[in-house]
């Protein structure tokens, strides 16, 4: 049997959709959040810091979440985790609908939605990466460029409808779009080699040694480090273009364009670690770098024409970031250890959009200087790219692996033939070859 083929054969590309949608749901409703402080501040009147809070606790909740929704996967699978989180930001957007007082807010559009899209967010990508083996880095790519398209929808679309209907309509509005993550969760069934006792998997003891190794201590860092400054642009560039005189229609506009960059960026970058995977994060450390660059021009911008090149440029770096950091992890770990590393990763990031993205409305606030988040920024990026440097030139090489699937009566079922190591649910019997068993019925 060839080594092409993937585990799942072609499903694994509507897996890719799935978390293409699924991307364009959450990454363009974080880019909203900026165009929605505006209407909040005006609804509730409320100053920026504290409405900036209900973005930060979204932003915070939805990616720390994500070493919860890891070990829910192991116990009941990704499918009906990814379908529980979709409901769950169904309920709380449209749980928004009905509030009245602004500190609910902080439950029904941060808390609530953040748990369910941490869910969604971090399922949909371990689908993705058990799926494929050697078509890995493309299909990731292409679902993780979902979030470019969701940059340029959705700030378009939500601005329309705060128009149109006000806050608490455009909100409701949302909280339907939001149930096709049901949807996408709907489409990821299992493999036939995860048709196994849970029951023996939960007597495993979990394997964490590698969060001893300093290669992967200084990529929590720079997790921590470079999340509160990527989301500077999407929570606080609405408010400072307004600040100058700049109308809420340009400023979608400016958004919109960010994702157009992006765009390209995920695209490009997805090519590069494709034709020179060795090379990942010496590729990440650039778009790092190029990210924090890019910040310096906002404060110094005072028309609508230079803040659309600014989207463009930032959003080219921001959108290989959000590649770079993803696929940077296969290049520092062994891959059995992506789904429990990429959590803690997620937990890293949580944390610094908590503390970062009110700290610096704060500082704004308090020093009335709209240049201070975007300097700030650019520093953190700067700092996030230098620390990476001498880990620029790990790599991981495995040989091929052959999987051999039997039944309970000890005949061979199918043959797999993959580039990682074997998965713990697979045992292994020599450097070569694991095998794994598996109910007939259940394939």
């Amino acid at each position: 049997m060839s080594s092409k083929k993937e585990p799942g054969g072609g499903w694994g590309w509507i897996i890719t959709l799935a978390c293409f949608i699924e991307h364009i749901l959450y990454i363009g409703s974080i880019n909203t959040l900026g165009i929605y402080h505006v209407y909040i501040m005006d609804e509730f009147n409320e100053d920026i810091t504290a409405v900036t809070l209900i973005g930060a606790l979204y932003i915070s909740v939805s990616i720390s979440g994500a070493i919860f929704a890891v070990f829910l996967n192991e116990k009941f699978g990704e499918r009906l985790v990814i379908m529980s989180g979709g409901f769950l930001v169904f309920i709380g957007y449209a749980s928004s609908f009905f509030v009245t007082a602004f500190p609910v807010l902080y439950l029904t559009m941060a808390i609530i939605p953040g748990i369910g899209m941490s869910f969604s967010y971090c399922s949909l990508l371990v689908a993705v990466d058990k799926y494929f083996t050697e078509r890995k880095f493309i299909a990731m790519s292409l679902a993780i460029l979902g979030g470019s398209f969701g940059m340029v929808i959705m700030p378009i679309l939500v601005e329309s409808l705060l128009q149109k209907y006000g806050f608490h309509g455009a909100i409701l509005v949302h909280a339907g779009i939001s149930l096709h993550v049901i949807v996408c969760g709907a489409v990821v069934f299992p493999l036939p080699t995860e048709n196994i006792s849970r029951k023996s998997k939960a007597n495993k003891k979990v394997d964490m040694k590698f969060c001893k190794e300093p290669k992967f201590i200084v990529y929590l860092i720079t997790n921590f480090l470079f999340i509160p400054a990527q989301y500077i642009p999407a929570t606080q560039l609405p408010e400072t273009a307004v600040s100058i005189g700049i109308g809420m229609d340009e400023i979608s506009l400016v958004v919109a364009m960010l994702g157009v960059g992006s765009g390209f960026g995920r695209l490009f970058f997805g090519f590069l670690s494709h034709c020179f995977f060795n090379h990942v994060v010496k590729f990440w450390i650039i778009f790092l770098a190029g990210m924090g660059l890019m910040l310096l021009m906002v404060p110094y911008s005072t028309k609508i024409e230079q803040f659309l090149i600014f989207a463009v440029l930032y959003g080219f770096f921001d959108g290989g970031n959000n590649v770079g950091w993803n696929l940077s992890l296969k290049n520092l770990l062994e891959p059995q250890y992506y789904g429990r590393a990429m959590s803690l990763a997620l937990l890293a990031e949580g944390f610094g959009c908590a503390i970062g993205n009110p700290l610096t409305a704060f500082l704004r606030e308090t020093t009335g200087s709209g240049g201070i988040p975007y300097f700030i920024g650019c520093a953190i990026l700067c700092v996030s790219a230098v620390i990476l440097i001498p880990f620029s030139n790990v790599k991981q090489t495995f040989q091929e692996q052959e999987i051999i699937i039997f039944d309970e009566s000890d005949s061979e079922l199918e043959k797999i033939k993959i580039h990682d190591d074997c998965y713990e649910e697979y045992i292994k019997i020599n450097e070569s070859t694991c095998i794994c068993k598996t109910d007939i019925n259940e394939k």
